[in-house]
């Protein structure tokens, strides 16, 4: 056990630790982008999707707290290795040599910020309902209960379940708030594609031979969130969806 908690402490421990919570959290955005095309199928599926997630709140609840620790240890393992990299220069360059450097790793710090504050909007506003209280009242009956939802958190034709469907053209509806979604969804995208790069540094799966290909799957990886993701408000946005 100790020797675990020395590792963690260690510099390399943290690294193992920020690219594996990082992992973890790019793993989620891919489950959450496809449980949001669910949108495009149509509203039963999306309320009968979101209707399962509600079904067992031990687990859904067990998801959010693990998520919501998995997150603050990657915050805190990045504010601490960045830290400690200061501490060891404390003397700043005469001259700074930016060649490895791009822009999404210039700017990890800022797409970081905006990231949090996307992440605390997002919750208030569709899990707690801060701005919109009525979204929490919003139900509707389902007509078309078949599919493998069923067989995990079954439903009766006419059942009322949470209209999250409504929920979600009513909010994107809004320019400022689709534009807002969209936007922190491009500095997730210039996050991500630093991030993986690091993660395959950080665990050791990179040479100067395989760099530019790791390069390459990084970019494609938060160009498919980046489009994923912003689908959804752009569709209502623009009128797609209704």
């Amino acid at each position: 056990m100790n020797a675990i908690l020395t590792f963690i402490k260690s510099s390399i421990g943290r690294k193992y630790l920020m690219a594996g919570t990082g992992c973890l959290l790019v793993l989620f955005l891919i489950i959450h982008m496809i449980g949001n095309w669910k949108l495009f199928v149509g509203a039963d599926d999306i309320n009968h999707y979101a209707h399962v997630l509600k079904y067992y709140p031990l687990v859904i609840w067990t998801f959010r707290a693990g998520l919501l620790a998995v997150a603050a240890i990657h915050v805190a393992t990045v504010v601490s290795l960045v830290y400690e990299n200061n501490a060891a220069r404390p003397t700043n360059y005469a001259v700074k040599h930016n060649n490895r450097a791009n822009f999404a790793s210039l700017t990890m710090a800022v797409s970081g910020g905006v990231i949090l504050i996307f992440i605390i909007f997002h919750i208030l506003h569709f899990t707690v309902h801060a701005f919109n209280p009525e979204y929490g009242q919003w139900k509707t009956a389902i007509s078309d209960p078949s599919g493998i939802f069923q067989a995990i958190a079954p439903v009766g034709v006419g059942e009322s379940v949470p209209d999250v469907y409504r929920m979600v053209t009513d909010a994107f509806s809004h320019p400022w708030i689709a534009g807002f979604y969209i936007l922190s969804m491009a500095f997730i995208c210039l996050h991500l594609s630093h991030g993986i790069r690091s993660a395959f540094q950080s665990f050791g799966f990179t040479s100067p031979g395989v760099r530019c290909f790791q390069c390459f799957i990084a970019n494609i990886v938060a160009i498919i969130i980046f489009v994923g993701m912003s689908a959804v408000p752009a569709a209502v946005l623009f009128g797609f969806v209704k």
